[in-house]
């Protein structure tokens, strides 16, 4: 029985033998097969590696050449402080000696500042503003008959100091008030045959009294150079309506609101 069962034994790896050897070349097939894909993935993973390294490089490049966001700086004033408008003016005049002892205007008017920054807030300059009133008056009597018309020019010269702060600027001056008075005069006879006239005309400028007032305005957006404004203003004298020096002197106080370009 052992003698049959080494036979069966050397009869079975007999039998197996040629089952290996047949797979012994698939195998080696497959190892080659194997080792074909990994030389053609090497090459690829290398040509990879430098696209990655390019890429990378130009990230790097990217991100400096786009700094980070940073707000701009404000931009310094100009040197040049400037305000002109236009504005409604109400003035008024008073006498003792007029008759009525007090009137009241509403006049249009100009006002100008113009000042040299010596800081961020400061500025030092000089102030002008002006209005003007006009007067038709007419007289009709037995003897004669009578035209007149006149007009007054109020001027305010000043040097000023004003202070910004933002969108609001606030200033100050001190000055003389000046008038040029103009008045026109026609006078005629109605009795005569020809209806015969005269006229006449003067032109006078005053020097009245020391003015002084006070300006104030605000920006309305601060990307665009429109402000709206107001003046308080009055003087240590009296001014004259008429020209030549006659008349009753008044009292002169205004205020005015307007809107003006200012930077």
């Amino acid at each position: 029985m052992l003698v049959m069962a080494a036979v069966a034994g050397y009869a079975t790896q007999a039998e197996a033998a040629p089952a290996q050897a047949e797979a012994a070349p698939a195998q080696a097939q497959a190892q080659a097969a194997q080792a074909e894909s990994a030389q053609a993935e090497a090459p690829a993973e290398s040509a990879q590696a430098p696209a990655q390294a390019q890429a990378g490089a130009a990230q790097g490049e990217s991100a400096q050449a786009e700094p980070a966001h940073v707000a701009p700086a404000p931009q310094p004033l100009p040197r040049l402080a400037i305000f002109a408008g236009l504005a409604l003016r109400r003035t008024w005049l008073s006498s003792d000696t007029a008759n009525p002892p007090t009137q009241l205007l509403m006049l249009g008017s100009l006002a100008a500042t113009v000042a040299y920054r010596v800081s961020e807030h400061l500025a030092f300059g000089v102030h002008a503003n002006t209005a003007r009133s006009t007067a038709h008056e007419e007289f009709w009597g037995h003897s004669y008959a009578e035209r007149k018309s006149s007009s007054a020019l109020a001027v305010d010269l000043a040097v000023a100091v004003q202070y910004e702060e933002g969108l609001f600027a606030i200033g100050t001056w001190l000055g003389r008030h000046f008038s040029r008075l103009h008045e026109d005069v026609e006078t005629c006879n109605p009795r005569s045959p020809d209806l015969s006239c005269s006229r006449s005309i003067v032109t006078d400028w005053t020097s009245d009294f020391m003015s002084y007032g006070l300006t104030a305005s605000v920006l309305l957006d601060r990307s665009f150079p429109l402000a709206v404004f107001v003046i308080l203003q009055t003087g240590t004298g009296g001014a004259r309506l008429v020209p030549g020096g006659s008349g009753p002197g008044y009292e002169y106080s205004a205020a005015s609101l307007g809107i003006s370009y200012r930077r």
